[in-house]
């Protein structure tokens, strides 16, 4: 198991280096890749993410593993839109995993609100606190700002559009942020939400 991670570590690193060589910027852009999924909810794709390699990333501050399990993770999220909600997001987010993660986040905070407020949790593994919203928010806010953050939640709960959250995350702009940060987010909401207990 440890030598296969190495090898696509390896692979990734290789093909980053190679990318890097390249004198033309438009080869270089970053488009999210769409595949069938088995998750059912968005719960379940931030559930099923490589949480191991992710902290790994996190602690020893290593970009390339925590950009292949982001590129990852933001290819699952746009297949599950495109997949389970009809939305073909990828356009809207070229170069931009964090805005993508970022929404998919926003959008399981939602499948959380729906499961409280229709007394069935979506996920069987799904554990439910007290208050979702406040795991996400403390995370989401530190990459977009509170004000920011809460105004999109009032837009996801008064049910804006998918299309909607889309376009105001674009006029939010795209934060400098970097790769462990989006790692850190991720699994801060995933730890309050006990995701991988």
């Amino acid at each position: 198991m440890k030598s296969c991670f190495f090898s696509f570590v390896l692979i990734g690193l290789f093909s980053l280096i190679i990318a890097s060589c390249s004198k033309d910027r438009s080869e270089q852009m970053w488009v999210a890749q769409i595949s069938i999924i088995q998750e059912k909810s968005l719960i379940e794709v931030f559930q099923n993410i490589d949480v191991k390699a992710l902290r790994s990333a996190n602690e020893s501050k290593n970009n390339i593993v925590g950009l292949i399990v982001q590129n990852s993770l933001a290819n699952k999220i746009a297949s599950f839109f495109f997949f389970k909600k009809n939305v073909d997001i990828r356009s809207k987010f070229i170069n931009d995993q964090l805005g993508l993660i970022t929404l998919g986040l926003l959008f399981t905070a939602r499948e959380y609100q729906e499961a409280a407020s229709s007394h069935t949790v979506q996920s069987a593994r799904a554990v439910m606190p007290p208050d979702p919203w406040t795991c996400f928010q403390a995370a989401v806010s530190t990459v977009m700002g509170l004000t920011q953050a809460q105004a999109l939640w009032q837009s996801i709960v008064g049910g804006a559009t998918v299309q909607t959250v889309v376009d105001a995350l674009i006029l939010i702009g795209r934060r400098v942020a970097g790769v462990i940060s989006v790692g850190l987010m991720v699994v801060a909401v995933g730890d309050c939400l006990g995701w991988w207990n």
